[in-house]
């Protein structure tokens, strides 16, 4: 039989007694049932009513706690009100004789009471019931400690924590030990002791479970089945083990706590100490602590140099190189890690080695900078970009304070610095650095709200990046003229530079930047910017400095804009582009660059020049193998171009530029000045921000209002004489949209007065036909687009002479057919126009066959010629000859198929005629209308059957 069941006895006694064996083989679930009830009371822990009260006020503060660090002042009211309730119920066994509540009551309403004090000061920025909350809350609680006199236990408990630890002990639940008790009474069995190591497995059982043999004989008495038997199932589970271990578990607890008081008071030592060595040092701590990020405190990084440690290069390399590989690691903030490059680079300055390491150190410091935006459609806030903006202009300082140390974007090799006997290198790209930045206050721009403060504010910042786009040319065109280098090497990066100089002077008409702006905002000044923010502006702005960089106060610009320079914007810019036309330079940078300098000749009313530029280039053929960004400057330079070539007085020119932007109803985004979602045409996420950092900003925005107005403007003054024509040979369509839009405004039963500016071009072009120029002149000069030209008046007055000419062309093809003579001293009263130049408009639409009269000069008068169709008779002629065609194509078609020439009802063959015009055919003509006779109207020769064919489907 195993030694399991056999208690205390030996071998041979398991073989001289059947019955026992009899007994052990019984089932072991009849013992197991008889001690469930034992073994379930073994794990049940019995706990005072205070521990239990206790343990409720823990868990409402854990759970105010968490609502605190949200800020959500409803639910802490709600928990605070829950903590008194069980409190004010409970008062018997939590509050003592001398009316002072629980160590966790005063500790937890002691700290509440300064965050609330806290949070009262930004009460403004929080939601309406957040802060009513919060006023309720801080009334209730001083309300609350006033009727219940905890006042002073608050006071004394501020006064001094540290002597209340000492009460821990009473109001902590016992619950180990008294647990402990009671099993311990509930189930006296002894517990069973571990065997020593290298014992012998032969040993008494005796040994192993102890010599307590009346305690086991008598829990076994009144057990059916089992007399006398000393052990039972039940004796071995581990449960009634629980109960014997309960004095270990609780030296262990003991001796846990021991353990944590010396941790503490070696860490108060620790901290003491480095108090101390910082005084030491020259710091001074006043007696602050630093507080991280959700309320917790900072914990204090170690010395970054022992004390005993030679500083050099090749130590502080390595440590650079230690901290740039822990980029990215999880617990490794972007601000220590700058904030421990910029002591490095302290330690590096104080031990003077050399400009070199500090220049590395600052490139890695830039490039911390623009590795915590989240995302690619994120953006900088407002102060980590200054902060990054002065990172730059301190690298460019200190590359021109030690000219023989050179950044090279060829030079590949990270964290080396190679003495090449001209020069120290550093491999970087300051110029890339330049773009980012400005990229990232462009992106800035398209994410603010353009009719808000801030995109004011942050529009300031266009001074700030022009300026260090000026210093950081001087820079390159300092390093690419020294002797130690290739001028090729820099070629491509000065001509960078110079195309974000080109694209921040094009579009401005005389500008001169405003140095106030680089000067320092006074503390004063700032507060009275942030009265004109709303309270969303402010949240976002503090939540934006949680994760910001800017740990750097703003720093003093350096001016490096020559006001001189920029007073003479044509000749800037001819500077600037010239350099850019080589052809060693990069396409893409060569086309922006003419694309721009058109741009800038067109908004300086310089249309011959712009025109010039535009076709030499020949952009309009290779424009589709550009990037959109580059086609999108391209849409822009055209429509400047087309609203130029209008102040000119070009009427055909501006709608020829203006044609392909407007009439393909996509203005919005072939100028990227808005999305625009179609009903017909979806558009994937993706697909919606990359259009959206497309987007031009909005200062930069052309006025789509005038570009509609001008466009119909110069569709008005090309169609409404073409319409007028009665020869439909003659006309041409200039314009559908423009002839869409007519023909809507004409079908309209009743048209009230013109509200918008395209109902205005409609009503002045129904005047127009009608021959009234004054109407029509005076509907157009009312549009309030005009304040947008630089030259109003002179705009205007072209404008007016525009129309007064159509609106002669048009009342002579309308109403020419009425009169057989008309004087040209009337016409020139009625369009109140000089004789010579009624005299040349007149002529040139005799010249031109648009008007079938005559000049008699001694009489001043225009002979009207009545050959001329009217109306009916044009079109009656227009469908006898498409009736014709139809006939001849259908006859082609049959001889095409069947062979040979077709026959008419008399057996005689049809001949083809020849002539062309009105007048009697020759032969046997295509169609007799009378027998006997030939055809009669217009003839066609049709040169082969594809003609034909096209003209059937017609």
């Amino acid at each position: 039989m195993s030694r399991f069941w056999g208690g205390g006895s030996s071998s041979s006694e398991e073989d001289d007694d059947p019955l026992e064996e009899r007994q052990n083989n019984a089932p072991r679930f009849v013992a197991h049932a008889v001690d469930s009830d034992s073994e379930d009371e073994g794990n049940r822990v019995v706990k005072s009513k205070k521990d239990r009260l206790l343990e409720q006020l823990q868990t409402i503060i854990q759970k105010m706690k968490n609502k605190l660090k949200i800020a959500d002042w409803e639910q802490v009211e709600t928990s605070y009100s829950e903590l008194n309730k069980v409190l004010e119920k409970n008062k018997k066994d939590l509050i003592d004789q001398l009316g002072k509540p629980p160590r966790l009551y005063l500790k937890c309403v002691t700290e509440l009471e300064d965050i609330v004090l806290d949070a009262w000061s930004t009460r403004k920025s929080l939601s309406k019931l957040r802060s009513k909350a919060l006023t309720s809350l801080k009334s209730g609680m001083k309300k609350f400690n006033k009727e219940n006199s905890f006042e002073e236990h608050i006071e004394s408990w501020r006064s001094n924590p540290e002597n209340e630890d000492a009460e821990d002990d009473d109001d902590e639940p016992e619950q180990d030990d008294q647990s402990a008790s009671s099993e311990d009474e509930r189930d006296p069995t002894p517990a069973a002791p571990a065997k020593a190591a290298g014992g012998d497995e032969d040993d008494d059982d005796s040994d192993d479970w102890g010599d307590d043999d009346d305690e086991s004989d008598s829990d076994f008495e009144g057990l059916e089945g089992t007399e006398g038997f000393p052990y039972t199932a039940s004796m071995f589970l581990k449960t009634n083990t629980k109960a014997s271990g309960q004095s270990e578990e609780e030296k262990k607890r003991i001796q846990e706590k021991q353990r944590r008081a010396l941790e503490k008071e070696k860490q108060k030592k620790a901290e003491e100490l480095e108090r101390q060595e910082k005084e030491a040092q020259g710091e001074q701590t006043d007696g602050f602590q630093e507080i991280g990020k959700g309320g917790r405190k900072k914990k204090h990084k170690g010395a970054m140099f022992g004390k005993d440690d030679e500083i050099t290069v090749g130590l502080c390399v390595s440590k650079l190189d230690e901290f740039v590989s822990q980029r990215g690691r999880k617990g490794i903030t972007v601000a220590d890690q700058m904030a421990q490059l910029r002591v490095l680079r302290t330690i590096g300055d104080q031990n003077r080695l050399g400009a070199g390491l500090s220049g590395l150190i600052q490139l890695q410091i830039i490039s911390l900078h623009f590795d915590n935006i989240k995302s690619v459609s994120g953006h900088m806030d407002d102060k980590s970009w200054r902060c990054c903006h002065d990172d730059v202009v301190e690298l460019i300082s200190l590359l021109e304070k030690n000219q023989n140390l050179t950044i090279d974007p060829h030079y590949h090799e990270e964290n080396v610095m190679e003495d090449k006997g001209k020069g120290f290198f550093l491999g970087g790209d300051v110029v890339s650095f330049v773009e980012r930045l400005d990229d990232e206050n462009i992106k800035s721009l398209q994410a603010t709200d353009p009719h808000s403060i801030d995109y004011v504010h942050r529009l300031k910042n266009e001074v700030i990046v022009y300026n260090l786009i000026c210093m950081c040319e001087k820079h390159i065109t300092r390093v690419s003229t020294v002797e130690k280098g290739p001028k090729h090497k820099f070629r491509q990066s000065l001509a960078r530079i110079r195309l974000r100089r080109v694209e921040h002077l094009y579009y401005k008409r005389d500008y001169l930047p405003n140095l106030k702006h680089l000067e320092l905002v006074e503390e004063k000044e700032q507060a009275e910017l942030d009265k004109f923010k709303t309270e969303e502006q402010k949240k976002a702005e503090r939540d934006a400095m949680a994760n910001s960089t800017a740990a750097v106060p703003p720093r003093e610009i350096p001016v490096h804009i020559d006001l001189e320079t920029e007073k003479d914007s044509m000749m800037l810019m001819r500077n600037l582009c010239k350099y850019m036309y080589s052809p060693s330079i990069d396409d893409r940078v060569r086309t922006r660059a003419v694309l721009c300098h058109i741009y800038h000749h067109a908004l300086h009313d310089r249309w011959y020049e712009a025109r010039d530029m535009m076709l030499m280039s020949h952009l309009q053929e290779l424009i589709l193998q550009s990037d959109k960004v580059t086609q999108i400057l391209y849409n822009r330079a055209m429509v400047q171009l087309g609203l130029c070539a209008f102040r000119h007085g070009m009427i055909l020119e501006a709608h020829t530029a203006l044609h392909d932007i407007w009439a393909g109803s996509r203005v919005k985004e072939l100028l990227a000045q808005g999305i625009v979602h179609q009903r017909n045409q979806e558009k994937t996420v993706e697909e919606t921000k990359t259009e959206q950092q497309r987007q031009t900003p909005f200062h930069m925005h052309i006025n789509i209002e005038l570009l509609e107005c001008v466009y119909y403007i110069c569709s008005m003054l090309l169609e409404i004489p073409n319409m007028a024509r009665t020869d439909a040979s003659h006309r041409r369509h200039f314009s559908k949209p423009f002839r869409r839009q007519i023909d809507y405004y004409r079908r309209n039963i009743f048209t009230g007065p013109p509200e918008n500016a395209r109902d205005h071009v409609m009503a002045a072009s129904m005047a127009m036909a009608r021959g009234k120029w004054m109407k029509c002149t005076k509907l157009l000069l009312n549009l309030r687009i005009w304040s947008l030209f630089p030259n109003v008046q002179e705009v205007q007055n072209m404008l007016k002479e525009k129309v007064k000419q159509e609106s002669l062309r048009t009342y002579l093809l309308t109403y020419g057919g009425v009169y057989e003579s008309i004087s040209l001293k009337t016409l020139s009263e009625m369009f109140e126009m000089d004789l010579p130049e009624v005299h040349s408009i007149v002529s040139k639409m005799i010249i031109e066959e648009d008007l079938q009269a005559s000049h008699d000069q001694p009489t001043q008068t225009i002979e009207m010629h009545k050959e001329e169709l009217s109306v009916l008779q044009t079109l009656a002629i227009q469908f006898a000859d498409k009736a014709t065609q139809f006939v001849e194509n259908n006859e082609r078609q049959f001889e095409y198929r069947h062979g040979g020439y077709s026959f008419d009802s008399k057996g005689r063959g049809r001949g083809r005629g020849r002539g062309r015009g009105r007048g009697m055919g020759r032969g046997g003509g295509r169609r007799n209308y009378k027998d006997g006779g030939g055809s009669q109207g217009f003839s066609l020769h049709f040169q082969n059957n594809k003609s034909d064919n096209n003209n059937s489907k017609q």
